[in-house]
């Protein structure tokens, strides 16, 4: 007996990406990536062996296990890299936009 045809659901349409705009200001990184940056060159001296995704599980067993205070000064450093970013955020915000209609207008005389 032939198996049961089933009808498929219709894929409901993609969204289209939204386009970041290059001169925007980026993310800051927070204090577990800021904490990675500076022990990673230590644990690779000391796991030559290891593969990326095992450096990775290190660093976070690591993250886990350090001292709240240690952990405190990466806070304060990802704390002030956000207020730095959410000024330039602003500032970026205020700037007018370049108009997208006069590159419509550009099309369309050629």
């Amino acid at each position: 007996m032939p198996p049961k045809k089933t009808q498929r659901k219709a894929k409901p349409e993609k969204k289209q990406k939204k386009v970041k705009d290059p001169n925007a200001p980026k993310r800051p990184m927070s204090a577990y990536f800021l904490f990675m940056n500076s022990v990673r060159p230590e644990v690779r001296k000391e796991n030559p062996e290891a593969t990326i995704g095992d450096i990775a599980k290190i660093m976070g067993k690591m993250w886990g296990e350090i001292d709240a205070d240690k952990k405190a000064k990466f806070d304060k450093d990802a704390a002030a890299a956000k207020k730095k970013w959410e000024v330039e955020k602003a500032a970026y915000e205020k700037k007018p936009k370049p108009a997208e209609s006069e590159e419509e207008e550009e099309e369309d005389s050629d």
